[in-house]
């Protein structure tokens, strides 16, 4: 299961027909990085899944990869939880755990928060971050279904963002 952490295109559509689409990628790569994280992590997938442009594919398992990390090894909470959820008028990933806020501590550009919302703006992605002192942070990523399913983006390179490099 190595290679889930090579994110890269031409890698993406193979490990997808390998685990069975982006839920099931997600999953996959949640349950690695939870053999391997002091954190509790968990996935769910909410609905039906519906077919989705490779392009928002690709971002969105990146997206949920650089959250889940710098959640782990920054915000050091016990928990991570991340929902990918299919409704009707739009497809949702999100990612919250019980940890302390990263931005509080780290610059912005640090804090890889940057990279996922230029990630997200490739795909026409909203980006909603919330933190409750105490309580955790929670990052949710809105694409638009009908921008989902056919958006195409063609020469993406996953790692060509500031800060992406980190996450080699």
């Amino acid at each position: 299961m190595q290679h889930l952490f090579d994110l890269s295109p031409s890698n993406f559509n193979s490990i997808a027909c390998e685990h069975g689409g982006l839920s099931r990628v997600i999953c996959a790569f949640i349950a690695r990085a939870s053999q391997d994280s002091p954190a509790e992590v968990s996935c769910d997938v909410v609905g039906t899944a519906y077919p989705l442009a490779a392009a928002v594919e690709t971002e969105l398992l990146a997206i949920a990869r650089e959250a889940v990390v710098r959640s782990i090894y920054e915000a050091l909470p016990t928990r991570v939880a991340v929902e990918l959820s299919y409704d009707a008028d739009a497809v949702r990933l999100s990612i919250s755990d019980n940890g302390r806020d990263i931005s509080v501590h780290d610059e912005p550009d640090e804090s890889g928060l940057l990279t996922i919302r230029q990630r997200a703006d490739r795909i026409g992605a909203d980006v909603c971050r919330t933190h409750n002192p105490g309580s955790g942070t929670e990052l949710v990523i809105t694409v638009p279904r009908d921008v989902a399913e056919i958006i195409d983006i063609r020469g993406v390179d996953l790692f060509d963002y500031p800060g992406a490099g980190a996450m080699h």
